[in-house]
């Protein structure tokens, strides 16, 4: 990889400054490519290699890859009055890939399988991305200080659903020090995502989207969306050695069809319908001298999304447009935490301790719906996906002496609890009352056994200690 780069920096009257980066990037990359596959079996046979004749060698013998990049960068700063304070950055990102188009319509599955696949030609991905980025800033006096602010992000992408996809955003937010005893912070957001060029049909089939998906799917980073979010933060301070906190945020994402493409079913849209996040703290520190503190924190995350998909072979299977295969996922999840926290520094001679504790508990639930789940349901074939739970405490005292203002020793004790359930600890030979239940978890959850992936309940004690030098 090579980077070229260039800085400048540019002051104008009226305390404006302008400043900026430009960088060119080219990559490149040869190594040899490996072959279809090392299965003998496959390499050596003549009725294999007349069925598939593309698989007896690969188009070229070593990667060929190469692209060039070009990211750019371009700041406006200015504070005009007093009481106005303006900023505006743009930035520009540019990756065009130069490595030939690599043509895999015959390829090897699982090292076993030769197949065909019309679409296997490797897209080059080519993506351009701008963004702008614009704020503004009033501070009347004793009335605090309103912002106000615009951004603009438009992305070309090649080998994805919509070729450009562009999103107006609207900012918000007020900030208030009025006085000794209340601040106040409030933030708002609105964005609007649209998306147009999107590949609505595959070869030419109007019933098969990109990929062989159905064709009125979206992908939540490139689909139409609206989002709104929102924060709003206020502190308290009765008295100098006290401080009280308030703090809520919130979030919603929307996930619209594209309305400027007919579809072949309308009123169908699979993939992320919305998702929320709303989250609220409560916090309070007290710190009566100056060497000791003390303080706590509690607080709740939620977040939701639904979701919509079709149970279904590919056509010409009348399944593929029979929407009572339709289901839907419901995911709610709902977060708890406690922070307590002590500290006591040189109150006794040269010692500091400290003691923290840390409290979590979670509750994810997966609720499905829909026809296709009522219909599994009603004849006894659908097994819900358990609620994953899990309850987690830490807790950490620490203690410091320093024999000399450098040098100084340390001990401490870590304790850590889990508790969880989820698809690795149920017994899925049967809920609990069935004659087939066994109270024994199992790793198998619905025959499928995933790798790396084990948790367990687990209780922790750790004693530490370690020598301390301050430079």
């Amino acid at each position: 990889m090579n980077v070229f780069s260039a800085t400048c920096l540019y002051k104008i009257p009226g305390r404006t400054t302008i400043n900026g980066t430009a960088q060119f990037t080219d990559q490149t990359q040869d190594a040899p490519l490996i072959p279809w596959t090392i299965n003998s079996v496959i390499n050596n046979s003549a009725d294999v290699l007349a069925a598939f004749p593309h698989l007896a060698r690969l188009p070229r013998p070593t990667a060929e890859a190469e692209a060039k990049g070009l990211n750019a960068l371009l700041n406006l700063s200015s504070r005009p009055g007093r009481l106005v304070n303006f900023t505006v950055r743009y930035r520009f990102n540019k990756r065009d890939v130069q490595t030939p188009i690599f043509d895999a319509t015959e390829y090897v599955r699982f090292d076993a399988v030769p197949e065909e696949n019309p679409e296997g030609f490797s897209p080059q991905f080519d993506t351009a991305r701008h963004l702008l980025d614009a704020n503004v800033s009033f501070t009347p006096a004793h009335a605090g200080t309103v912002r106000v602010g615009y951004g603009h992000e438009a992305v070309a992408r090649h080998g994805r659903g919509f070729s450009d996809v562009a999103e107006n955003i609207f900012r918000l937010a007020y900030d208030a020090y009025s006085n000794q005893y209340v601040s106040v912070r409030a933030t708002f957001d609105y964005g609007r995502r649209r998306g147009t060029g999107f590949v609505e049909a595959e070869s030419g089939n109007d019933e098969v989207g990109p990929g062989g998906t159905q064709p009125t799917l979206r992908y939540f980073d490139e689909a139409d969306r609206n989002r709104t979010r929102g924060t709003v933060l206020f502190t308290v301070t009765p008295y100098d050695t006290v401080d009280l906190t308030f703090q809520f945020a919130g979030g919603k994402d929307e996930y619209l069809p594209d309305s400027s493409v007919p579809v072949s079913r309308p009123g169908e849209l699979f993939g992320l319908h919305e998702s929320t996040v709303r989250s609220w703290n409560v916090g309070a520190s007290y710190h009566p001298t100056a060497v000791v503190s003390v303080g706590a924190n509690y607080g709740e995350d939620r977040y939701g999304s639904f979701q919509v998909s079709r149970n279904a072979n590919p056509p010409p299977d009348p399944t593929w447009t029979d929407p009572s295969r339709d289901w839907s996922l419901d995911n709610a999840d709902r977060t708890s935490n406690l922070t307590l926290f002590l500290d006591v520094l040189r109150a006794v001679g040269n010692t500091d301790i400290r003691i923290g504790y840390d409290y979590s508990d979670s509750d994810n639930a997966f609720v499905h719906g829909g026809p296709r789940i009522a219909a599994l349901a009603a004849i006894g074939q659908f097994v819900p996906l358990p609620n994953v739970t899990n309850t987690w405490h830490r807790l950490n005292a620490d203690v410091q002496y320093f024999l000399t203002r450098q040098a100084g020793v340390g001990i401490g004790y870590y304790f850590e609890k889990l508790d969880v359930a989820d698809y690795n600890t149920i017994d899925t030979n049967g809920p609990i009352g069935f004659a087939s239940a066994t109270g024994v978890p199992r790793l198998d959850y619905l025959g499928a056994l995933t790798l790396g992936y084990g948790n367990r309940p687990y209780t922790g004690h750790s004693v530490y200690a370690r020598v301390l030098y301050r430079f």
